[in-house]
């Protein structure tokens, strides 16, 4: 993933705040159920942004709106980004869709 530039390392004040992989797609399907972690191929004109791994303090509001100008100024076809959050208090996949300022729980 990082040969192909699927890495991110969003910083503030020189401060690295979070670490992610991603993938972009049409059909998250595939992406949010592959909890091996294994390698796959991406679209890079998809429309949809998949958060494959997350490291760092938080995810809180003020980085996801980091997060967010990075992404749609980079891929501004993207409508909506999606992740799988695994573990405590149960595993849960949401979406994140452009311009809103809410996640919807599936």
């Amino acid at each position: 993933m990082i040969n192909d530039q699927r890495y991110v390392e969003f910083k503030e004040n020189g401060k690295t705040i979070g670490m992610l992989t991603f993938s972009l797609c049409n059909d998250p399907d595939p992406y949010l159920n592959n909890l091996d972690h294994k390698y796959m191929e991406h679209d890079i004109n998809g429309k949809i942004l998949v958060l494959e791994n997350f490291i760092g303090v938080r995810f809180s509001s003020k980085f996801v709106k980091i997060m967010e100008d990075f992404f749609y100024s980079k891929f501004p076809q993207i409508e909506k980004t999606m992740w799988r959050r695994l573990g405590y208090p149960k595993d849960r996949i949401f979406t994140y869709k452009r311009r809103s300022i809410y996640a919807i729980q599936h």
